[in-house]
C-alpha cells in the first residue's frame, strides 16, 4: 500500500475508505477536483523560474542545449556549403545549370538542413534535460510536503529489470503509429500514443523515487490516465515549439509533480 499523495510505500493496512497518508502534510494535501491539468504547467513554470534553488537546475540544461544547438548549426552549414560550393564550382565549369536553378537549389538545401535540426531538437533537448529533472523533482515535491523525501534505494538488478519493462511498455504503444495512415482515425491513435508516451517519462521521475514496481505503474496508468492525456496533449504541442521547449520541460516536470501529488491515486 502507498501514500495517497506521495505515493511513499506505507506497512500499515488500507483503512476502509482506501486512502492512506504518510504524513499530516500528505493528508491535508488538496486532491484535484475539476482543476485544469494544463494549468499547472504555468504553476510548474513560475516555481522553477522564481526559486533560486531551483533555476540553477533549469538554466543548466537550458544552457548545454543552446550550445550543442549552436554547434550543430555551425558544423551542418559548414558541411552543406562545402558540398554548395563545389556543386557550384563544378556548374560553372560545365555551364548546365540556370543562375536561377542554383538558388532554388541552396534555398531547398538550406531550408530542409533547418528543418532536420529543429525536428531531432525535441529528442536531444530532452536527453540533455532530463538527468537534472530529478533533483528538481525532489526540490520541488520538499516544497510541497514542508520535507524532504528520501529516493528508494538503489538496487541495480531491479532497476534493468524495471527499465526493460517499462521499454516494452513503450514500444507497444508506438504500434498505433503504424495506423497512421488510416484517415481521422489514425492520428489521433498516434497523437494519444504519444501523449501517453510523454506522460510515461515525466511519470517515470516519480516513479524511480518511489520505488514503483511494473505493477504499480500500470495500476498508476489505469487509474490515471485519462487525467494524465488531458496533461500532455497541450504540453506536447507545446513542446514541439524550438527553444519554447528547453523552458517548458522544467516547468512541465515541476508541474507534474504537483498534478501527481494532487491526483490521490
Amino acid at each position: 500500500m502507498r501514500c495517497a499523495t506521495c505515493g511513499q510505500k506505507l506497512e500499515a493496512e488500507a483503512p476502509s475508505d482506501g486512502l492512506a497518508f504518510c504524513t499530516s502534510a500528505c493528508e491535508a494535501y488538496p486532491a484535484a477536483k475539476g482543476r485544469l491539468r494544463l494549468l499547472d504547467v504555468f504553476w510548474g513554470a513560475w516555481t522553477v523560474w522564481t526559486r533560486p534553488g531551483l533555476i540553477g537546475l533549469s538554466l543548466l540544461p537550458l544552457f548545454l542545449t543552446a550550445v550543442l544547438l549552436i554547434l550543430a548549426l555551425v558544423f551542418s552549414f559548414q558541411l552543406f556549403y562545402a558540398w554548395f560550393n563545389a556543386w557550384l564550382e563544378q556548374v560553372a565549369s560545365s555551364g548546365e545549370a540556370l543562375p536561377l536553378l542554383q538558388i532554388l537549389v541552396a534555398s531547398f538545401s538550406t531550408f530542409s538542413v533547418l528543418v532536420l535540426i529543429l525536428v531531432l531538437f525535441l529528442p536531444v533537448a530532452a536527453l540533455i534535460t532530463m538527468p537534472f529533472m530529478d533533483p528538481l523533482v525532489a526540490k520541488v515535491e520538499a516544497r510541497q510536503l514542508g520535507e524532504t523525501r528520501d529516493a528508494a534505494p538503489f538496487h541495480l538488478p531491479t532497476l534493468l529489470r524495471e527499465m526493460l519493462r517499462l521499454l516494452g511498455l513503450k514500444l507497444l504503444l508506438l504500434l498505433p503509429l503504424l495506423l497512421f495512415w488510416i484517415p481521422v482515425l489514425g492520428p489521433l491513435l498516434v497523437l494519444f500514443s504519444l501523449a501517453l508516451l510523454l506522460s510515461l517519462d515525466f511519470l517515470d521521475l516519480l516513479w524511480m523515487r518511489k520505488g514503483y514496481t511494473f505493477a504499480d505503474k500500470l495500476r498508476f496508468l489505469r487509474q490515471n490516465a485519462l487525467g494524465w492525456l488531458l496533461f500532455t496533449l497541450p504540453l506536447m504541442l507545446m513542446l514541439w515549439v524550438p527553444l519554447l521547449q528547453l523552458l517548458i520541460l522544467p516547468a512541465a516536470s515541476a508541474g507534474a509533480v504537483r498534478w501527481f501529488l494532487v491526483a490521490k491515486k
